[in-house]
């Protein structure tokens, strides 16, 4: 039989229950809330008085935030006092509802979140608040039993350009061949020619290294193909092109394959239809995952989205100018949509690291990439949770602005 906690608390709340069962997944106990305040002070097993009064048990004084509904914006700070309603207030991702800072892609950055403004960005803050409190529900009652801490690791890699000169029309061809040509660059020219006509490997083709290279290792990595129209900011190959088809459905047979929605999609719900209905025809069946190209998260609009268009899986919550935790966790979670009060059934898979925030952002060189990644590694070993980091195929070729950079991306994956 499944262990118990009883929790008192003088209100229901949807925002309370979904704290209780993202925490009841991590310790495998199930959460009973009583509002009964005979019933809960005659309870003898482990207890949570989630109000002010003096009721036994672990006592958590609530502030208001699980029991208000909407959003607005607040002095942040007040939730320190609130376990529950920080973890909430994290996994949520409130702060974006309210918080008006954008950058030019129109993004939420990490030098915009609180956790960044306390110093907290790098741990993953709610897994250190849920520590705490089993860590004080074991020294008052040691008979209840958690489930040892997880950790697992997830490369996840995004295609944004599969080949760096093949396969592409003869239209891009020749601009690319003209602009090089102006900047004087017969070296890039002379590459091109070769890899576009097959006499050479193209430099981006990292497919059948990375299979050989996770060919023993139980976690596969996770490709993201971007299927979308050509843009200003979504630059891959056309999705009816056969090598690129090819490349998909070879990928899709030793790892996993989800979708990498365009630049465009974000704003248009009815792009984001169209390039779910590609990939499922490349692939033969319903695409389940996905994570945004750029980053480009924008609630709740960009979820409800994905949950309209099938997607069940999302892979975007995380910052693209800073390391850490977006969301305040390594462990994946339901999402909340705060504009409709519930919680949701797309399950958010949080990554804490990408190569280009890394290399771009931070100015790091590769050997200062594997510290810091390293950091991380051993931050979520400790909390339990998934090690989940982003890279290209671009950054894993070893060629041009990212030589010396796949091994120190690479090593924490493979054995």
């Amino acid at each position: 039989m499944k262990q118990e906690i009883w929790v008192y608390s003088a209100k229901q709340s949807p925002r309370l229950d979904y704290v209780l069962n993202f925490i009841s997944k991590i310790w495998d106990i199930s959460f009973k809330i009583t509002s009964d305040i005979d019933e809960f002070t005659q309870i003898e097993t482990a207890k949570i008085n989630y109000s002010h009064q003096d009721l036994g048990g672990i006592q958590i004084q609530p502030q208001k935030l699980l029991f208000e509904k909407g959003y607005k914006l607040f002095d942040f700070s007040n939730l320190e006092l609130d376990s529950f309603a920080m973890i909430f207030f994290l996994l949520s991702r409130y702060e974006e509802y309210v918080i008006q800072e954008r950058d030019t892609h129109n993004r939420f950055l990490g030098s915009s979140s609180y956790l960044f403004k306390t110093n907290r960005l790098k741990l993953p803050w709610v897994d250190v608040l849920i520590q705490n409190l089993k860590n004080s529900i074991h020294e008052r009652y040691p008979d209840l039993k958690f489930k040892e801490k997880e950790f697992k690791k997830q490369l996840t890699i995004d295609i944004d350009q599969a080949y760096l000169y093949q396969n592409k029309s003869f239209k891009r061809f020749v601009g690319a061949n003209l602009r090089d040509a102006l900047k004087l660059n017969l070296i890039s020219i002379a590459r091109r020619k070769l890899s576009y006509f097959f006499l050479m490997k193209d430099p981006w083709d990292v497919y059948q290294e990375l299979k050989i290279n996770f060919e023993h290792e139980l976690n596969k990595p996770i490709f993201f193909f971007q299927v979308g129209d050509y843009a200003e900011f979504d630059k891959n190959l056309n999705f009816k092109n056969k090598a690129f088809q090819k490349l998909i459905k070879n990928t899709n047979k030793w790892a996993s394959v989800g979708l990498h929605p365009s630049y465009q999609s974000n704003q248009d719900a009815s792009i984001l239809k169209t390039e779910v209905e590609r990939l499922e025809q490349v692939l033969g069946k319903p695409v389940a995952k996905s994570r945004q190209h750029y980053i480009k998260l924008d609630l709740p609009s960009t979820y409800q989205n994905l949950l309209a268009n099938g997607i069940q899986e999302d892979y975007s919550m995380g910052f693209a100018d800073q390391l850490g935790f977006r969301a305040g966790t390594a462990h994946s979670f339901n999402w909340y949509d705060l504009s409709q009060e519930k919680e949701t059934n797309l399950k958010i898979h949080p990554f804490c690291a990408m190569d280009v925030t890394l290399k771009n952002y931070l100015r790091n060189t590769p050997n200062q990439a594997h510290g810091k990644i390293r950091e991380l590694e051993n931050t979520i070993e400790l909390t339990g949770g998934s090690f989940c980091m982003i890279c290209h195929n671009e950054s894993l070729s070893d060629f041009g602005e990212w030589k010396g950079w796949r091994e120190s991306l690479l090593s924490s994956f493979i054995s």
